[in-house]
């Protein structure tokens, strides 16, 4: 599998929905509710594999994207309790109609939707729109 530099751009999609946002004092600050995923596993889109144009993640024309740094994504950690803590890495999943996209995974895999819900919000605070 092919790995994803530290220093990768990745995009996620958001329909352009005023319940997935907020401006607070000029900056928009996305609902962590944009994350989320019945796998637990965050589609996203590497940049390098689309000459960093977030507009070719964009599922519809007036959607957001969101843009994320790898290396800010994997420094995100979530505790089980002292002795567990889940850490998270980008893993390359291309598939058959977009060769770009990655998932933002958990190892191990998360057990739970609260812990889950803990990445989704560490997202939201360092996603940029």
């Amino acid at each position: 599998m092919e790995s994803i530099a530290d220093e990768e751009i990745l995009y996620r999609s958001v329909i352009n929905n005023p319940q997935n946002y907020k401006i607070i004092d000029g900056t928009i600050r996305v609902s962590s509710s944009v994350f989320s995923d019945r796998t637990r596993k965050i589609s996203v889109n590497r940049g390098c594999l689309q000459d960093n144009d977030a507009s070719r993640t964009q599922l519809r024309s007036d959607d957001g994207v969101l843009s994320l740094i790898t290396s800010d994504v994997r420094l995100i950690r979530v505790i089980k309790s002292p002795e567990a803590i889940y850490t998270i890495d980008v893993i390359a999943d291309p598939i058959d109609n977009n060769i770009a996209h990655a998932l933002i995974i958990s190892h191990p895999d998360f057990d739970n939707d609260s812990r889950f819900r803990k990445l989704k919000e560490s997202l939201a605070l360092i996603a940029n729109w």
